[in-house]
């Protein structure tokens, strides 16, 4: 993906940007043509926090920078573990994200009691 990026912003300095449709085909064959890319508990903590810093801001908040981070992390975790899951019995790496993420990572972020 970030050699593809790295492509396009060259293409703009001298040669013309690329229709988006070419961009769109291009990265397609791209995900096809190469292997399956797992994704990394760094990427699923960083799309949890940017969900709940967009739909559950003063719930995410409230729980602060380092709680929010050991938050996410639990459930980037979790949610790999149920990837791996779906992944043996057949469903490949995109659909096992697309299923799993929707039981954690995007569930809203946990109401911690505070003494």
């Amino acid at each position: 993906m970030q050699k593809a990026l790295v492509q396009l912003a060259e293409m703009d300095k001298g040669q013309g940007r690329p229709s988006v449709v070419s961009r769109r085909a291009e990265s397609t064959e791209q995900s096809i043509n190469s292997p399956e890319k797992k994704m990394t508990l760094v990427e699923m903590q960083q799309e949890t926090i940017a969900h709940w810093m967009t739909y559950f801001k003063k719930d995410a908040k409230r729980l602060g920078a380092e709680e929010l981070a050991k938050q996410s992390l639990a459930c980037a975790r979790l949610t790999r573990m149920e990837m791996d899951s779906l992944k043996l019995i057949g469903l490949d790496e995109e659909a096992a994200w697309t299923e799993a993420r929707n039981l954690f990572c995007l569930a809203p972020p946990p109401k911690l009691e505070r003494p």
